[in-house]
């Protein structure tokens, strides 16, 4: 049955865009749908994720996520859902709830996983090697073959694919670790650099994008997601003060104002100039957008109705 969000908005050509309250009247699935322990299994750093937002937010999304793989039931290979977004607005949590909501409503009948392409960054020696750490995140910074040659493994149906496992702990690709993919039905892709697509520049070059079935994009003001990201530097620090295996007991000498400066430093130099060449420039190409406020609470969305044929 065709549910009622696309009842109603299906008809429009271009994009739709809805407040929070239009948004959540579509929900079709009782809001009880997560447990206090998964809410803080899936929260990321300084985010606030409770039952409101899941019920507001997540379940009319789930409601569009259902209908969108339906549309596509004779895949013979898995529908790829993708989650991209700058440093620290979220993404990790977005994808985290996502895949327990949608392994929750199949009530184990799909096999759902969830890879983020910070596997596929090169491990800090190479960086090091290559004078390209300062651009740790840049699309130059990933083994960008291995991980076209995952999604076209995964594509073609593939079984036990390996993917490299990263540690945020430890900044850096686990040495002998891997995460081993095996056909399943879903597949959430989270990661920074991976809605660019072939209309800007070369058309003959394949994307990540290229293999794409539904495509989110997480948004805020940038000057919220330069706040974010100095909070979530300074808990890092904080963190690793008495642990020298983690990559940020470096800074544990630095005070606070010093620790906050640098923070603002990298966000300058490297990740919101980041987000302005290689993210932001593609978010018109998600499927859908969705915006937060200052509290990190979800806003706003927008659905490009044009691009989901």
């Amino acid at each position: 049955m065709t549910s009622q969000l696309f009842s109603k908005i299906l008809p429009h050509t271009g994009s739709v865009t809805l407040s929070r309250d239009q948004w959540k009247q579509y929900a079709q699935t009782h809001p009880g749908f997560l447990a206090d322990d998964e809410l803080i299994a899936c929260r990321g750093y300084n985010e606030p994720l409770d039952h409101r937002e899941i019920a507001d937010i997540y379940l009319p999304l789930m409601e569009l996520l259902y209908f969108t793989y339906n549309m596509k039931t004779q895949l013979h290979r898995p529908y790829i859902i993708a989650v991209s977004g700058s440093v620290a607005v979220g993404k990790s949590t977005l994808a985290r709830v996502l895949q327990y909501l949608l392994m929750r409503h199949w009530k184990g009948e799909k096999q759902v996983d969830l890879v983020t392409t910070d596997g596929f960054l090169y491990d800090n020696a190479t960086l090091y090697a290559k004078n390209n750490m300062h651009r740790k995140g840049f699309p130059d910074s990933y083994d960008l073959a291995s991980l076209i040659d995952f999604m076209t493994a995964l594509s073609a149906g593939h079984a036990d694919l390996s993917v490299p496992v990263y540690s945020h702990h430890r900044y850096d690709i686990v040495p002998g670790a891997y995460q081993v993919v095996n056909q399943p039905d879903i597949l959430i892709l989270e990661g920074l650099n991976i809605l660019q697509t072939s209309s800007e520049g070369c058309k003959k070059r394949i994307f990540v994008s290229n293999f794409l079935d539904f495509s989110i994009y997480l948004d805020a003001d940038m000057s919220y997601i330069n706040q974010w990201y100095i909070n979530r530097f300074l808990n890092f620090r904080q963190d690793a003060l008495h642990d020298e295996t983690a990559f940020f007991h470096r800074f544990a000498l630095l005070d606070q104002v010093e620790a906050h400066c640098l923070a603002q430093y990298i966000w300058e130099t490297i990740n919101e100039k980041n987000l302005k060449e290689n993210i932001l420039p593609y978010h018109k190409h998600a499927h859908l957008i969705l915006y937060k406020d200052v509290q990190h609470a979800i806003k706003q969305i927008t659905l490009n109705i044009a691009s989901m044929d």
